[in-house]
């Protein structure tokens, strides 16, 4: 594979029936890390609505790791703006989004650098 590989970290919101080792396989890593990631005491037990941070490998020429979030069903760019400490205008020049009021649910919208993103926006 051409290209180098850099960890990125997604953001995810658990949805209703969801299980940890679902996500693990959903995003190519696996509970433990999920459970360490997320300081989650009890693996068996996640609720929806509940914030997870993801770490994977992502191919590509950059090194450059970027934080993402998947959007969910009711989700508006001002709500993840606002979660996620950003402006509305920042995520439509960051994902190149042509109608700022239309956005997909599945969809994966690039948040800001890694660097950017803190530990408290994710709580």
């Amino acid at each position: 594979m051409i290209g180098s590989s850099s960890s990125s970290l997604t953001i995810y919101k658990v949805q209703s029936g969801d299980t940890l080792s679902e996500i693990a396989a959903r995003y190519g890593t696996t509970v433990n890390e999920l459970v360490n990631l997320n300081e989650i005491s009890n693996p068996n037990l996640i609720y929806p609505g509940e914030v997870l941070r993801i770490r994977g490998n992502v191919s590509g020429s950059s090194s450059a790791s970027v934080a993402t979030y998947t959007v969910q069903s009711g989700d508006t760019l001002s709500e993840i703006a606002a979660r996620y400490g950003t402006t509305v205008n920042e995520l439509v020049n960051l994902n190149e989004i042509n109608n700022p009021n239309l956005i997909y649910t599945g969809e994966v919208l690039r948040l800001s650098l890694l660097d950017e993103v803190s530990d408290s926006m994710m709580e």
